[in-house]
């Protein structure tokens, strides 16, 4: 595998164990579904299903969305330090802010 090659597997992999983990406590805490959760990150459900097989890997805006909107650190996303992804305090993103996105969403639905 070329270095190129590898920088694209492991950025998948960090950008897929932030998504999973956001997701799963969405899930657990509000009943949150996929396809919800792809519309406040922006993304289509069959993106995600590219990242996981391998066909397409996160883009720039992708991994912006996702951190930004709840709070991980995207330079452990693009750079992949021995760290795990971790929450960081991210001015304005707050748990209501993201329950009232959810219910706009959920409204259009």
């Amino acid at each position: 595998m070329k270095k190129g090659e590898d920088f694209k597997v492991g950025l998948r992999r960090r950008y897929l164990a932030v998504y999973d983990e956001v997701f799963e406590e969405l899930s657990r805490e509000k009943g949150i579904t996929h396809k919800e959760f792809c519309e406040m990150i922006g993304l289509r459900r069959a993106s995600v299903n590219n990242f996981r097989d391998g066909t397409r890997t996160p883009g720039v805006e992708d991994i912006m969305n996702l951190c930004d909107k709840f709070g991980y650190d995207i330079g452990y996303v693009i750079r992949g330090k021995d760290k795990p992804a971790g929450k960081v305090p991210a001015e304005g993103v707050t748990l209501e802010g993201i329950y009232e996105l959810l219910k706009e969403i959920r409204a259009k639905l």
